[in-house]
């Protein structure tokens, strides 16, 4: 299709959707690093549509062409972690994750995950090769410090929760275990995506978090969202 296609099928969907009652699209574009090519032929018909951005959230993704790109601080970070013993595991234990993960939002954010571990369950089973997690423990426990889930397109490996104890934010396990990652089991992959470092629909950003995924490599993706009015929307649509 191009983009004389997807305005037409745009067009006539906001015809049917009409037609139906509904009132509004609520639409969200797939972020750009997702797609095989360029095709954001959706935002222009947006734009056509006479669609209004709803929501701008920021995420971060590192570029593997080149391997890991930490700056200087970050390569210290990594240089002490890896002197400690701190292993990197694979795991199958929900439970324990999303405790890890629990455990992490309610201390720093105030809030609780957003899947449960029975959830995390099942999309593990619907999806083995595509979703999976990884912590680090220290020598002499199995207790996990720090860990990451991530879902993985092929194209993109994304960190879906990324979570530590206080202990592995002193000792700086999480840097540890992205480099891993990135420089071992998805180095194959085009990006590694950390997700958003946003929150109100991209209206507050967390400028630490941001600056963290940015000195692991990662630079900003727009993340957005459009609404379309079926009302009183312009006629073209």
């Amino acid at each position: 299709f191009d983009g004389e296609d997807v305005l037409a099928v745009f067009r006539e969907a906001c015809r049917y959707l009409r037609a139906e009652g509904f009132r509004a699209v609520d639409y969200k574009p797939m972020p750009w690093i997702y797609t095989a090519l360029p095709s954001q032929e959706d935002i222009y018909a947006l734009f056509r549509l006479g669609a209004v951005r709803t929501e701008c959230s920021l995420s971060s993704a590192a570029d593997l062409a080149h391997g890991p790109a930490f700056n200087q601080q970050m390569r210290r970070h990594l240089k002490k972690a890896s002197g400690i013993g701190a292993e990197i595991v694979e795991t199958d234990d929900a439970e324990r994750f999303m405790a890890l993960v629990a455990a992490c939002l309610r201390e720093r954010h105030g809030v609780d995950p957003v899947h449960t571990a029975d959830e995390i369950r099942r999309l593990r089973e619907a999806f083995p090769s595509e979703i999976r997690m990884f912590a680090v423990t220290l020598p002499g426990s199995d207790e996990f410090q720090a860990g990451t889930m991530v879902y993985d397109t092929g194209r993109v490996a994304h960190a879906q929760y990324i979570a530590s104890t206080p202990q592995g934010r002193r000792l700086n396990l999480l840097p540890l275990l992205f480099h891993s990652l990135m420089a071992g089991e998805y180095a194959d992959r085009q990006y590694f995506d950390f997700g958003i470092s946003t929150e109100d629909h991209g209206l507050f950003l967390n400028a630490g978090l941001l600056r963290q995924k940015f000195s692991m490599g990662a630079t900003g993706v727009a993340c957005e969202r459009y609404l379309i009015d079926l009302e009183n929307g312009p006629e073209e649509a």
